[in-house]
């Protein structure tokens, strides 16, 4: 990231949904040091969102430097012209064709058909925004830092096949990092405050744990630590899983997205902090999956324990993935979902996409977003 005075730097927030608005309140509330602008498709939401945002921080005692922007990811060629005439140094995207958890507004025994093969074969959702955003970076001219919440642990190595991919995403593995350094405590008798933890997971794990207590098969590589000394040896890491649904459980879904939004604050301010803070992150510099990361403003880089090799992570994570219906991403550009998800997406939707090109998403974003209106039509449930 180029060096700045922290009043001339620009954050610029993708979306006008959940996500993004709980992210420009934290920061808003906290006092980002420099300007926020929002951008969306619905110019009259955001700057109603904005100056929402604008008043709430007022009660809060700060004064942000808010604004709003008409950005429409469609148009490639006029979301360049923005990003250049903005010039943010940090640019958090939060667009997706369909947010992930509209299917679980479905009735519970569609849901969990649609569910079971992960959310693997809904890429092409999260990856058309995103690839049309970073398209439209890289026409600008301008240096941006891209930080992408859209489904980041496979959007970002699959953005990584055609030189697209953002820096880093935010959410999944530091979701639950959160929790399972709150079991760890738990299960060894210590106060919170001295455990760390450093764990490279792929989505899946980091949205099974929560939900069943273990990981279902897939691999992770996890290390305690108490006091800065490793205690993974010393603990029961499976009877430690077992406290994140009981003894930590907290809310989840739509509802629990405000843990995503902390996992966004802290990405966003680590990339803004001159000395490194280390946190975790999914797809860091194209990689597959979750790990820890150094964040500082001036870059990033993996944050592995000693005893964990970069090609022992990756591995780790690309193993992960699978669970999650990929089967692989090729360096070529092509995506391979699992036989389960092909034939799920197929039988259920009517979708079928065994595989995909990545400069081919938007046509196959497109076509799921259509059958999966029409099945909810066919089942009389209305998303939103």
């Amino acid at each position: 990231m180029r060096k700045n005075t922290r009043r001339d730097r620009t954050l610029l927030i993708i979306g006008n949904g959940v996500l993004g608005g709980n992210v420009l309140d934290l920061l808003s509330w906290v006092g980002f040091d420099g300007q926020i602008v929002v951008g969306g498709r619905n110019r009259t939401a955001v700057e109603e969102r904005v100056n929402l945002a604008r008043l709430a921080a007022y009660n809060q005692g700060t004064n942000p430097r808010l604004a709003a922007a008409c950005v429409d990811l469609d148009d490639v060629d006029r979301t360049a012209e923005t990003v250049s005439r903005l010039r943010p140094d940090i640019i958090f995207n939060t667009a997706s064709v369909q947010t992930y958890w509209r299917i679980s507004l479905l009735p519970r025994e569609l849901y969990q058909m649609l569910d079971r093969p992960g959310v693997g074969p809904w890429l092409p959702m999260h990856l058309s925004p995103a690839h049309r955003l970073m398209t439209a970076v890289h026409r600008s001219g301008h240096d941006s830092v891209v930080v992408n919440a859209a489904y980041p642990d496979a959007v970002n190595p699959a953005l990584q096949t055609c030189g697209l991919a953002p820096a880093v995403g935010i959410g999944n593995v530091m979701n639950v990092v959160p929790a399972v350094r709150s079991a760890a405590a738990l299960h060894l008798g210590v106060d919170v405050e001295r455990v760390h933890v450093r764990l490279v997971a792929h989505h899946y794990v980091s949205n099974r744990l929560p939900a069943a207590g273990d990981t279902g098969g897939a691999d992770y590589d996890l290390r305690i630590y108490v006091d800065g000394t490793d205690v993974t040896d010393s603990a029961d890491t499976p009877a430690l899983f077992r406290l994140l649904p009981t003894d930590v459980r907290r809310t989840r879904g739509r509802a629990g997205m405000y843990v995503t939004a902390s996992s966004a604050f802290a990405v966003l301010n680590g990339l803004t902090s001159a000395t490194p803070v280390t946190v975790h992150a999914p797809g860091p510099l194209g990689l597959v999956g979750g790990y820890p990361v150094r964040l500082s403003e001036h870059g990033i880089e993996l944050d592995l324990a000693s005893a964990c090799s970069q090609e022992r992570a990756v591995a780790v994570n690309e193993q992960g993935q699978v669970f999650d219906g990929i089967e692989r991403i090729e360096v070529n550009g092509r995506v391979v979902f699992t036989d389960l998800a092909t034939r799920t997406m197929s039988d259920v939707l009517g979708h079928h996409c065994p595989e995909f090109k990545v400069e081919d998403c938007h046509d196959w974003a497109r076509e799921l977003k259509a059958k999966y209106s029409a099945f909810e039509a066919r089942t009389g449930v209305t998303g939103s």
